[in-house]
């Protein structure tokens, strides 16, 4: 079964069931950490309680906005923080009970000098650059990168402590667009 998914421009109010938009003046509740002093910024939000949390640090490369892989961790919110102003593009999807993601959640997104702070449990791919030089933070978990094959007739299929990822090209094509 193929999927065709329009991109979407990322808004807060659109990446809400989803996780956090972090980008310009998004209208989140601001904190002052000392009244009269010039620090301001975003209530601080939690991405995560025990465990080692990573900062990982990324150069993507352009890539077909084809999803070959989907995961989703259930112990931390995962984040993603471009730092040079280069847009790209993320499938994203409810979080589900079952083992696969629904597909009638998946939505595309073009994120234009903008993060996201993802929910526990939804489902999303690795951000597609659509240039190359597009550079990320990651925030995770440690354990989100311990995992083992845990269903042998699709071997990209994985279960860790933290992490759960599904093959999706032998179960259904997705494909995303740009309008022109």
């Amino acid at each position: 079964m193929q999927y065709d998914i329009q991109v979407e421009r990322a808004t807060p109010e659109n990446i809400a069931p989803y996780g956090h938009y972090l980008g310009g003046d998004e209208g989140v509740p601001i904190f002052t950490s000392w009244p009269g002093t010039m620090v301001n910024g975003p209530l601080p939000i939690e991405v995560g309680t025990g465990g080692e949390m990573l900062l990982v640090t990324t150069d993507a490369r352009e890539f077909p906005v084809q999803c070959g892989l989907i995961e989703r961790h259930f112990k931390h919110m995962q984040t993603y923080l471009p730092f040079n102003g280069k847009p790209f593009i993320m499938l994203l999807g409810e979080a589900t009970e079952g083992d696969l993601p629904d597909y009638r959640t998946l939505r595309a997104f073009l994120f234009e000098d903008a993060g996201i702070i993802m929910h526990k449990g939804v489902w999303h791919d690795f951000p597609y650059a659509i240039e190359d030089g597009t550079k990320f933070s990651v925030i995770l978990r440690e354990e989100a990168h311990v995992n083992e094959n845990t269903v042998p007739e699709h071997d990209m299929d994985a279960d860790g402590p933290d992490l759960q990822r599904r093959a999706m090209r032998p179960r259904a094509t997705i494909i995303t667009h740009i309008k022109d």
